[in-house]
């Protein structure tokens, strides 16, 4: 639990904390039912989960802005975590009817459906890694440690837009990936997150990102490959600083609505030319040498 005085500069902490907490009881309860009964309630507790997660992320957002950073990493940290492990026990019930059934397709050779799958396991990466170009699986909600492994080691590309939530162990794993990687689902990562997201040697698709620390920044601007931060509509002067220090392909930052001066000083003087919408690009060209 956090500190009183870290509550207090929290909005509807108290109201979040304990709706967890509720979720946590239901779960224990959502376990004890018998098999089928599980699985006709998963998608909606699944759901539920990623309401809460969207939820976290708003209010850690809010937090940021009124100056609360450290203590919102901390309530993000811990709340995270707690919502994470509601989604592995989620998750490690008995595989849905309609997924058995595209696995079923899938063993034989028919790959019409595999984009619809909600889970999915090592066996089944191990076919599609064979058989399609692009892993489309914009479907899955959740990624286990094991698939998320043998998922960096494809040399395709891998769409993982229905994710909403990446952790730290998880993201490590696809440091170690080579092609392009489209996480657009995800709402807000850590700092560890980008770091080994960065390392990824494929191009980056991370526009539902609404804000990035001045850390993630830098680590995004170490990363050789293309970056698409088309959900974010403002930069700090220090963001935008990191940014503007990246080589290789460029920065997708349609996004932008509105920036500083200083802030297109810096990127007018990016290494590698951002994608702007027309407005910004006019408002950085008058810096450009």
């Amino acid at each position: 639990m956090l500190s009183p005085e870290s509550q207090s500069n929290i909005p509807d902490l108290h109201a979040l904390e304990a709706e967890v907490f509720l979720t946590k009881q239901e779960m224990e309860e959502f376990m004890k039912l018998p098999r089928k009964e599980q699985e006709r309630q998963q998608d909606k507790k699944m759901k539920k989960l990623k309401d809460l997660n969207d939820r976290l992320d708003q209010m850690i957002q809010e937090a940021i802005k009124t100056g609360h950073t450290e203590e919102a990493q901390k309530l993000k940290d811990q709340l995270e975590k707690e919502i994470q492990e509601l989604e592995q026990k989620i998750e490690i019930i008995e595989t849905p009817t309609e997924d058995l059934k595209i696995f079923q397709e899938i063993r034989g050779g028919k790959l019409d459906n595999f984009s619809k799958l909600k889970t999915i396991t090592v066996e089944i990466v191990d076919i599609l890694i064979k058989k399609v170009d692009v892993l489309e699986l914009d479907n899955l909600v959740f990624l286990s440690d094991t698939v998320a492994e043998r998922l960096s080691e494809c040399p395709k590309d891998i769409c993982l837009d229905g994710l909403s939530l990446l952790s730290d162990s998880t993201s490590k794993y696809f440091s170690e990936h080579k092609s392009g990687l489209s996480l657009n689902g995800l709402k807000s990562i850590s700092d560890t997150v980008a770091k080994h997201l960065s390392d990824n040697q494929g191009s980056l698709g991370l526009n539902g990102l609404t804000l990035i620390s001045d850390k993630t920044a830098e680590y995004f601007s170490k990363h050789q490959d293309g970056i698409g931060l088309n959900g974010l509509t403002s930069l700090s002067y220090t963001t935008a600083k990191y940014l503007s220090q990246k080589t290789g392909k460029s920065i997708g930052l349609y996004g932008l609505e509105a920036i500083s001066d200083d802030v297109a000083k810096c990127l007018a003087e990016c290494k590698s030319a951002p994608s702007l919408n027309k407005d910004i690009e006019i408002q950085v060209n008058k810096f450009k040498k």
